[in-house]
């Protein structure tokens, strides 16, 4: 079982560094959580695994010191390496995205992607998951 510190050093995270060497308020981050063989089966194990691994008492004040800017990697849609053919690829959907509800002003209707802006650059965070062939 993977254990918070583990988790955290799994996550990637871009921060953006004011001119005073302080944190802004974004971050991008993928491979949210971490799905197990045990959660791919059904819709109750996706939901267990993402709340079981938000709820990791390090990361509290990470979520609660900024906000953040999410996209999805594999390990946050479903097994290893999926792409269209999961067949909880809606149900997965609809975790991350109540979850990550800068997404939701979005209304993607097919994929999970956003962009977000910071000074004059724009970033597009594309969907690596929704269409891929296996």
């Amino acid at each position: 079982m993977i254990g918070p510190e583990e988790l955290m050093e799994e996550i990637l995270i871009f921060f953006f560094i004011d001119g005073k060497g302080k944190c802004c308020n974004d971050a991008l981050v993928r491979d949210n959580w971490y799905y197990r063989e045990v959660d791919f089966d059904s819709e109750w194990g996706l939901w267990y695994r993402a709340s079981k691994d938000r709820s990791f008492p390090t990361l509290q004040p990470f979520l609660k010191a900024m906000s953040h800017y999410a996209i999805w990697d594999d390990h946050d849609y479903g097994p290893n390496n999926e792409g269209v053919a999961y067949i909880f690829k809606n149900e997965a959907k609809q975790i991350f995205t109540n979850y990550w509800s800068i997404l939701q002003k979005h209304n993607c209707k097919k994929g999970v992607y956003t962009k977000m802006s910071y000074s004059d650059v724009d970033f597009f965070m594309m969907d690596g998951r929704s269409f891929r062939s296996s």
